[in-house]
């Protein structure tokens, strides 16, 4: 008898060892789940809302915001390789002159428009306003694209907002401070993005720092 309980002892022990093991399995599972595919789209969309609501509140035409929430004006701590979130939200108050009903372009270009070291460069053929993200106001690509996912075009209708997500992935740049702008071109005669173009005086800037920290 004794020996008979320890078996079906035993044997109760691994169905209860096998059960714990898969519930555990089914709780890493869910933890995993939740932080890897669901937290972070719930920060871009936090985030997103939240430009939407500031252009709302503030009047402002044009924000610029990054993943820790408030207006970009300094990115510390960039390491190259490491991804970083941002959103750009644009309102157009603007009427297309040729139909009124339609909507108006806007072009979003990324300049490193100087680095803090004297010995620095802000790509490897240029050492400043170099083109790093989106489109010059003459459609020029950037050499060295440090924002990608950034559109750089929006075409938005009168009274409407349109909010961009970007993501700056350094690969090339050196280590070091940099002087940063974001230019806004609107579209000649406030025409559509087919067949717009552009003059090189800006819409809208912002300036802001990168601290590239390799």
């Amino acid at each position: 008898m004794n020996k008979k309980a320890a078996i079906e002892l035993s044997i109760t022990g691994v169905v209860v060892l096998i059960i714990a093991i898969t519930i555990l399995g089914l709780i890493l599972g869910f933890v995993y789940k939740y932080f890897t595919g669901i937290q972070i789209p719930d920060i871009a969309q936090q985030q997103r809302e939240r430009v939407l609501d500031e252009i709302e509140k503030s009047g402002e035409l044009l924000n610029f915001r990054g993943q820790e929430g408030g207006e970009v004006r300094s990115i510390k701590g960039i390491s190259v390789g490491s991804p970083k979130w941002f959103a750009l939200g644009i309102k157009n108050t603007a009427t297309n002159e040729d139909d009124p009903t339609a909507p108006v372009c806007y072009r979003l270009a990324i300049y490193c428009v100087r680095s803090y070291d004297p010995n620095g460069r802000c790509t490897e053929d240029e050492e400043t306003n170099a083109l790093v993200g989106g489109l010059s106001s003459e459609g020029d690509l950037p050499a060295e694209n440090w924002y990608s996912q950034l559109l750089p075009t929006q075409s938005i209708r009168k009274g409407q907002k349109k909010v961009s997500e970007a993501t700056m992935s350094v690969e090339k740049a050196q280590t070091g401070l940099y002087e940063m702008e974001l230019r806004v071109y609107k579209a000649e005669n406030n025409a559509d993005c087919d067949g717009a173009s552009f003059t090189e005086d800006s819409w809208k800037t912002r300036s802001f720092t990168v601290e590239i920290t390799g």
